[in-house]
């Protein structure tokens, strides 16, 4: 006669305790589940009976053909494995600060990680040398000038550092404009740089400048008819031989001063090119400057052609 099923087993493995919760008070999730899964299979080999079965029904289990003792011991070591896989993954991702001869590489996977301290300064340095920048342009400088380090920043982390750092950036232009400029020797080192102006019709001329930062005299400011590579060669070559050779010649990254024609005819004449760096108008600002100035008076009038624009150039109101 087969056994009346009772719910519960009388005897066995799963008869430890009472309650759903209570049957294995110290034992582990996993273990727990592989215990719930044998008492299920239990439940169900009384339920169907095994008539022919010379072992009682509560030591083996149909579904894994295994003793429960052993099958819970499977459990528990299981769980221990996954413990112990998780333990080691939390000690590689975690940052190392033991000391000893052999230090194991620190592998952090965080996404928002916090910037570094000199990250702060150069944007709050960037944001002094070009107040007019706004985020996005501040970020992309940065971006460009640190590429190489492998750090970058977005529009909103600029905007949270301006924000958080306002006065840091008064202290800085105003210590900038404090600072005493050092003494140069003349002809040691020139600036060269293009912009335009625009006439009564709307037509866009080029304007030449050639400076000396030693003495920050200008010693060429001329409109020009065409920006190509002979014509700014032969204003060059006028102002070289009114003042002098100079040692080096620093100018931007525009196509015609870096053009093979221009940069052979100053290699021929022993002069140095230095070129600043790209979207950097404060590495050549001294010629920057000064061309503010000039086109702040500029604005107060217009100029009919080129030959208006080049009488304009030499008003007395445009004093540098």
């Amino acid at each position: 006669m087969s056994p009346v099923p009772t719910g519960r087993p009388q005897a066995g493995f799963m008869a430890w305790g009472r309650g759903r919760n209570s049957q294995l008070p110290n034992a582990p999730f996993l273990a727990r589940r592989f215990a719930f899964a044998l008492y299920s299979s239990q439940t169900s080999s009384q339920t169907l009976g095994f008539a022919g079965s010379s072992k009682p029904a509560g030591l083996y289990c149909p579904a894994f053909m295994l003793p429960c003792p052993l099958m819970f011991l499977y459990g528990v070591l299981w769980s221990l494995a996954i413990l112990l896989c998780s333990w080691i993954s939390r000690r590689i991702r975690c940052d190392f600060r033991h000391t000893g001869s052999r230090r194991l590489p620190t592998i952090n996977l965080r996404r928002n990680r916090k910037k570094p301290l000199w990250v702060v300064n150069a944007l709050i340095r960037i944001k002094a040398l070009c107040p007019n920048y706004g985020c996005t342009k501040v970020a992309h400088v940065f971006n460009r000038l640190y590429a190489h380090r492998g750090v970058s920043v977005s529009r909103s982390y600029v905007a949270y550092t301006i924000r958080d750092h306002l006065h840091e950036i008064l202290q800085y232009r105003r210590a900038m404009r404090k600072r005493r400029a050092g003494r140069f020797l003349p002809n040691r080192s020139w600036a060269i740089d293009l912009t335009g102006k625009q006439d009564a019709c709307g037509k866009a001329h080029a304007i030449l400048g050639i400076m000396d930062q030693g003495t920050r005299r200008a010693l060429c400011l001329s409109a020009v008819s065409s920006k190509c590579s002979w014509t700014l060669l032969g204003y060059l070559f006028l102002a070289i031989r009114r003042y002098g050779k100079p040692e080096a010649l620093k100018s931007d990254n525009e196509a015609v001063f870096k053009s093979r024609l221009f940069r052979a005819a100053l290699r021929i004449c022993a002069i140095r090119q230095q070129f600043s760096a790209i979207g950097c108008p404060w590495m050549n600002g001294k010629i920057e400057r000064f061309f503010g100035i000039l086109k702040q008076a500029l604005n107060f009038w217009q100029v009919p052609d080129v030959s208006g624009l080049q009488r304009s150039l030499i008003h007395p109101a445009i004093k540098y």
